[in-house]
C-alpha cells in the first residue's frame, strides 16, 4: 500500500496530505511568488541543528534580538529526521489515540470516495536540537503530527524531548493551536533552557488565503506553555497584489520579557506561463 509523507512546502494546505499538496501546488497557471525581502543587517550565524535560515544572535541598538524572520522566501523551512530515525520514532511513539488496526487516509474526510487516493498518510515529524529541560544539555525536540487529515484517526500533535534514549518530555499540544512544525530553538529568558518556535497553518475560507502563525513555547520546568503567539505570514492569494510577512524581536530587560512584531509588505506577482510546446 502506498505511503504518503508531507512535503517541506508549508504554503500548501496542511490537512490534505501529500497527494492533495501535489495537486494544489501544481495548477495549470503558475502560482503567485514574491520578491525577495531585505534581510536583517546583523551578521548571521550558522546552525545545522535546525532547518531555519541563519539568524542574528546579538542585540540591535534598541537591545532587541531577532526571534525569527519570516520575510525571506525560505523562512518556512524545517528539519526532518532521516528515514531510519523517522521509522524508529514512529515505532516507539505510535499514535496515542488511534484505534487498533486503523489507518490514516491522505484525503480530507469530505473528499468524494471516487476521488480519494489509496494509501496511508504517515506522521509528519520535524525536529530541532537544543537544551530544553536542563541547561547545558544536548537534547532533541520532535514535533509529531499524526493524521493531519483526520481521516480514519484523530488529528493529534505530540511534542517530545529526548536526551540520548531517555524521554525528558512527552506532551500533547492543544488542537486549537493548529501546530504542525517545530521551527527553531532559542533561549529568550536567559535561563540556559531553550524555548521553541512552532509554526501553524490556517486557511481563511472566505478570502481563500493561507496564513502561517508562530507560537513561542516554553518546555522547561513547571507547566510547559505558550509564551507568545503571532501571525507570521499572510500569504499571496488571488486578487491581491501584496502579502504580509513578519519579523519578531524579543528583549529581556529588568527580568521582563517583551516582544516587537515588525510587518513587511512584499509584492506578489504571477510569472508568465511557460511557452506552448
Amino acid at each position: 500500500m502506498s505511503e504518503f509523507r508531507r512535503m517541506n512546502a508549508p504554503t500548501c494546505s496542511r490537512w490534505l496530505g501529500l497527494i492533495a499538496c501535489l495537486a494544489a501546488c501544481a495548477p495549470s497557471a503558475s502560482p503567485p511568488q514574491t520578491e525577495p525581502a531585505p534581510k536583517p543587517t546583523a551578521a548571521p550565524t550558522s546552525d545545522e541543528t535546525t532547518g531555519a535560515p541563519p539568524l542574528p544572535t546579538y542585540p540591535n541598538p534598541a537591545g532587541e534580538v531577532l526571534l525569527y524572520d519570516f520575510t525571506p522566501d525560505d523562512a518556512l523551512r524545517w528539519k526532518e529526521p532521516p528515514r531510519a530515525e523517522f521509522d524508529e520514532l514512529v515505532k516507539r511513539f505510535p499514535h496515542p489515540h488511534a484505534a487498533k488496526d486503523s489507518r490514516c487516509g491522505p484525503d480530507s474526510p469530505s473528499t468524494p470516495p471516487e476521488q480519494q487516493a489509496k494509501g496511508i498518510l504517515l506522521p509528519h515529524i520535524t525536529t530541532v536540537r537544543g537544551a530544553f529541560t536542563r541547561p547545558r544539555s544536548t537534547q532533541s525536540a520532535y514535533l509529531i503530527e499524526y493524521c493531519s487529515t483526520g481521516n480514519g484517526q484523530p488529528h493529534t500533535v505530540r511534542l517530545l524531548v529526548l536526551q540520548d534514549d531517555s524521554v525528558e518530555l512527552d506532551l500533547e499540544l492543544a488542537g486549537d493551536l493548529h501546530i504542525g512544525e517545530v521551527q527553531h530553538a532559542v533561549d529568550v529568558d536567559g535561563d540556559g533552557r531553550d524555548e521553541v518556535v512552532l509554526t501553524s497553518s490556517l486557511y481563511r475560507q472566505r478570502e481563500g488565503q493561507s496564513v502561517t502563525g508562530a507560537v513561542l513555547y516554553r518546555l522547561g520546568p513547571g507547566a510547559p506553555g505558550v509564551i507568545g503567539k503571532w501571525t507570521a505570514v499572510e500569504h499571496c492569494y488571488i486578487g491581491h497584489d501584496d502579502m504580509l510577512a513578519h519579523r519578531i524581536y524579543y528583549r529581556m530587560k529588568h527580568d521582563v520579557l517583551s516582544f516587537r512584531d515588525e510587518t513587511i509588505k512584499k509584492h506578489c506577482y504571477y510569472p508568465p506561463p511557460p511557452p506552448p510546446r
